[in-house]
């Protein structure tokens, strides 16, 4: 039996939704991030629409959490770490693409939680950067908190929307607002310096 004749996995109601050419063609919406899981019949399996998210997600995850961490090991471990749980959670995954940024950005503030911990403990190794400017502009970010550097990269680096933010962030917009407000002005205070 090869998954293609394997029974479609069960869903909850109001988890699905079959663009009618799709459904006409008998194939997946992979390219888009809605809530297309499958096509009743197709019997593609979780393993492919979680690969594919995959292929079109990991590079831009990267830099997100590259971005949020300023660390490229933590980064990829961040991104390695949300795929698993996308992948335990894919049926109840509405967005699969808004789920996984989400769990990106929360593992990446927990990450720099955990290292302003331990930079209590013990001496940080600075990283060299090729570019001055970008270092300066990286090493601004640094002096932020968490959450206003988070609210920034999703802003301006992602270019998300207060909602989108809001929501990969479990909070309101309109802390949104005041959060990148905030971190715009801190940081242009330590780049005029």
């Amino acid at each position: 039996m090869t998954t293609r004749d394997m029974p479609a996995p069960r869903r909850r109601a109001g988890r699905l939704r079959v663009e009618p050419d799709l459904a006409a063609e008998g194939r997946w919406d992979v390219d888009t991030d809605t809530a297309v899981t499958e096509v009743p019949g197709a019997g593609f399996a979780k393993e492919e629409l979680v690969t594919s998210l995959y292929r079109r997600e990991y590079a831009a995850m990267v830099r997100l959490a590259r971005l949020i961490t300023g660390s490229n090991e933590a980064a990829e471990d961040v991104v390695q770490e949300a795929f698993v749980r996308v992948y335990r959670n894919w049926e109840r995954a509405d967005h699969p693409g808004a789920y996984l940024r989400t769990v990106v950005v929360n593992r990446s503030r927990s990450w720099q939680r955990r290292r302003l911990v331990e930079r209590d403990r013990q001496p940080a190794v600075e990283e060299q950067a090729a570019d001055p400017e970008g270092r300066e502009l990286l090493d601004a970010l640094a002096h932020l908190g968490v959450r206003q550097r988070t609210a920034l990269v999703l802003r301006f680096y992602a270019d998300l929307s207060e909602a989108d933010i809001a929501l990969a962030m479990g909070c309101r917009p309109g802390t949104v607002k005041s959060l990148v407000h905030r971190g715009l002005r801190r940081l242009e205070r330590m780049i005029e310096r």
